[in-house]
């Protein structure tokens, strides 16, 4: 899966950690390999995937602090 950035936000979400939004400066690197339409179908693909895993319980969420 190619969605683990946004995947590492759902999770900061879920445990209520702070995020962030930095702007960056992009340059474009001529002979890169990423093709547009294709990483964006990828990418679709992979967030479906990690939102049913999370829905049907696949994945889940453990709270780091335990309560004993």
């Amino acid at each position: 899966m190619k969605a683990f950035d946004v995947e590492l936000l759902y999770i900061a979400q879920c445990f209520k950690i702070p995020i962030a939004e930095v702007a960056v400066n992009w340059t474009e690197i001529e002979g890169s390999k990423l093709v547009p339409f294709w990483s964006w179908l990828q990418m679709g693909r992979d967030l479906i995937a990690i939102r049913l895993r999370y829905i049907t319980g696949a994945w889940k969420l453990h709270s780091p602090h335990k309560t004993d």
